[in-house]
């Protein structure tokens, strides 16, 4: 195939004609097209499926560096088998050109659905999706380091899947720092002035603008970055360059969210931008955790209203208890069998109250709102291997309603 060549410029990505083979895959149709890549709706004849393919560009074809990537995301994320990250299926080779075949998704990307403030309800189911996805991920050691709108896509049917591992690595490999303005592939395939290691300026974590060692709380970072956007309507940390987007990232605040927008929320925000990562909310899970217990705290409404007084969260707290009670002894009435003896064991010693608590999907984590010695209730999080309990660090009544 012949190209016109530019000097300094990329060469099309090969193009496909309706009808034409790669490997056993017929091409269906074009889906759309970047500088560096094509990517086709595709029908595999063996399983009777229709999923997605992308071809890469001639110039990238030598590219050993961005193959060696390649192969890297579509081992990454085929590893990974989670509703909210999106599946890898295959990946080979055509006429030279390298090509990705994952499930076929039907919706936009985040960045396409920014064209305004999200609601407050949207915004916080689509980051505990988000959250979940990158749970799974991090359990297996796996660290994204370039998530943004653009790498979050929304089905159809409402639901989250997670982009492009393209950067992504075990996160005990994840130490060698690059040049900042190292170009890369965007999802679509357009090239972007990103670091492949450092991710996307304006989403980077401040370790990572310093080309520092990087772990899972740098994620949450970008998360918290990407639920400000969707709250405020604009980024965290602006820039007109990438010198000063990485500067605000490392120095400034950003400005405060609306007023419309609860506390308990602002807060979560808050503490997934801290510049420490000590500081951060350690993990997905936890991010994901709060955030449900304040959509449960309201009911899931649009509102998620915000202001309520202490007294009104224990009343809610131990309205559901007593509603949880009730439904257990209505259903041991109905089996007419005495129910088993709980095996009961102490979590901790201190003085004070306890509100609610709930079991981690591990079985062994316990999370629990607590107030001690007349202080303001917390959130808290403890492993029954260990009587030690660690603070999630969300110190206000309005995150009480834990059920």
């Amino acid at each position: 195939m012949a190209h016109s060549r530019v000097p300094g410029s990329i060469l099309p990505a090969v193009r496909l004609a309706p009808g034409s083979r790669v490997g056993p895959y017929e091409v269906l149709a074009s889906l759309g097209s970047g500088g560096m890549s094509e990517v086709y709706r595709v029908r595999d004849p063996r399983l009777q499926r229709e999923v997605a393919l992308k071809v890469v560009g001639e110039q990238l074809s030598g590219d050993t560096s961005f193959l060696a990537r390649l192969e890297q995301e579509a081992r990454l994320a085929g590893s990974l088998n989670h509703p909210n990250i999106v599946a890898v299926h295959d990946v080979g080779f055509h006429d030279g050109s390298p090509y990705v075949v994952t499930e076929l998704l039907q919706g936009e990307t985040l960045r396409e659905r920014m064209r305004g403030r999200a609601s407050i309800s949207q915004a916080v189911d689509w980051t505990i999706q988000i959250a979940d996805g990158l749970a799974a991920a991090h359990q297996r050691g796996i660290v994204h380091r370039d998530l943004k709108p653009e790498n979050i896509f929304l089905t159809r049917a409402g639901h989250v899947k997670i982009l492009d591992f393209g950067i992504a690595k075990a996160a005990a490999a994840v130490t060698e720092p690059r040049d900042l303005l190292e170009r890369t592939l965007s999802p679509q395939g357009y090239a972007t002035d990103t670091g492949a290691v450092l991710g996307t300026p304006g989403y980077m974590s401040p370790e990572q603008v310093r080309g520092e060692p990087v772990d899972n709380r740098s994620d949450l970072f970008a998360t918290g970055a990407i639920l400000y956007e969707l709250l405020a309507g604009h980024r965290a940390f602006p820039g007109s360059s990438v010198v000063d987007s990485g500067h605000a990232i490392l120095h400034d605040e950003p400005p405060p969210l609306p007023d419309s927008v609860p506390q308990p929320i602002v807060r979560v925000v808050q503490r997934c931008l801290a510049k420490d990562p000590d500081q951060r909310i350690q993990t997905a899970r936890d991010l994901a955790f709060a955030l449900d217990a304040i959509r449960s705290a309201t009911g899931g409404g649009p509102a998620l209203r915000a202001g309520r007084t202490r007294a009104q969260w224990v009343r809610f707290a131990l309205g559901l208890a007593a509603l949880a009670l009730a439904a257990g002894i209505g259903a041991a009435a109905l089996l007419r069998r005495t129910p088993p003896i709980p095996h009961v064991e102490k979590l901790t010693f201190r003085r004070g109250a306890v509100y609610a608590a709930r079991f981690a999907p591990d079985g062994k984590t316990v999370h629990y709102a607590a107030a001690w010695n007349g202080s303001a209730p917390q959130l808290y999080s403890m492993s029954l291997d260990s009587p030690e309990s660690r603070p999630l660090g969300f110190g206000d009544a309005d995150l009480l309603a834990v059920s």
